[in-house]
């Protein structure tokens, strides 16, 4: 959502129409291709205000699986992970299978166009860039997660916009090659900091700082923070639970307060029956029903 509340983005990677660009028509021609929708509000009513589908539109894109907005809801980031064109500038090539791509809307009288077709560096198959997306409060810094699905390891990416224009200023790597790292990504308001989750990281370690080098937790997930000082990003936490266990996925959802200074973690399989605010967190008798944790 914007800040305001009234603008609403919605992602659709299963969606099926065969349309490009915005509120073009639609239809079933090509499965799983992907859409996003917008939604604004006014006088107590929500109404569609755009449709909006890839410019390279393709059977099996995923197209709309993450979605981000700025916060007047004027620019649209759209995760599109299955799409396949190995040439960062060549969107009709497809010969990269889930190379995956980011896409960026921008509103400028009332309309919505296409501003931004992005891709990573040098785009390989299944590195499933687009994964997650996130903007800043301003849209002009763009975070994109590629989990990498064949090697698992994963990268996250950070573009700026400098009037009209995208392009790459880091590749974020954790430093303990966390698995499926940039399944979940989040911004802070002014693009600085960068919270990465890594659902597969496997480290036995706990709380933050720990030592990853114990990979008997496998699953178990991680979130690292990375912060942009002087131009230049480094890793500033490497994340942990405080009841580090196999197969918990910590990392599955991650978010930033608007200053950066609070981090929530999901941990969608976490399995403690605990309730409410600081339970037993030893106590697994609840089997996956999952736990989010706050930082600070």
């Amino acid at each position: 959502m914007s800040g305001d509340g009234k603008t609403l983005a919605v992602g659709a990677d299963g969606e099926d129409g065969s349309a490009t660009g915005i509120n073009g028509t639609p239809d079933a021609a090509a499965d799983g291709a992907g859409a996003a929708y917008v939604f604004t509000l006014s006088g107590g009513a929500w109404t569609q205000q755009a449709y909006v589908k890839a410019s390279n539109t393709g059977a099996g894109d995923s197209f709309g699986h993450s979605v981000a907005l700025s916060n007047d809801g004027a620019t649209l980031a759209v995760g599109a992970f299955h799409e396949a064109s190995g040439l960062a500038d060549n969107q009709g090539d497809n010969s990269a299978s889930a190379a995956g791509a980011a896409y960026v809307f921008a509103l400028a009288g009332g309309a919505w166009s296409q501003q931004a077709y992005v891709k990573a560096d040098s785009p390989q198959m299944s590195d499933l860039f687009g994964t997650s997306v996130s903007l800043s409060a301003d849209g002009a810094t763009l975070a994109v997660g590629a989990e990498e699905a064949l090697i698992g390891k994963g990268e996250a990416f950070v573009f700026a916009r400098t009037g009209d224009a995208w392009s790459q200023s880091a590749a974020l790597k954790p430093s303990n090659a966390g698995g499926l790292f940039g399944n979940a990504i989040a911004l802070s308001a002014d693009g600085t900091r960068v919270a990465v989750g890594a659902f597969g990281e496997s480290s036995s370690a706990t709380g933050v700082g720990g030592d990853p080098g114990n990979t008997t937790a496998r699953f178990a997930g991680a979130t690292y923070v990375f912060v942009n000082a002087a131009k230049a990003w480094s890793q500033q936490s490497y994340v942990k639970a405080f009841n580090t266990d196999p197969a918990d996925f910590f990392g599955s959802s991650v978010s930033l307060s608007s200053d950066g200074s609070l981090l929530a973690v999901g941990a969608q399989l976490e399995s403690s029956k605990a309730t409410g605010i600081g339970g037993n967190q030893g106590d697994n008798s609840a089997n996956d029903s999952g736990a989010v944790y706050v930082y600070q």
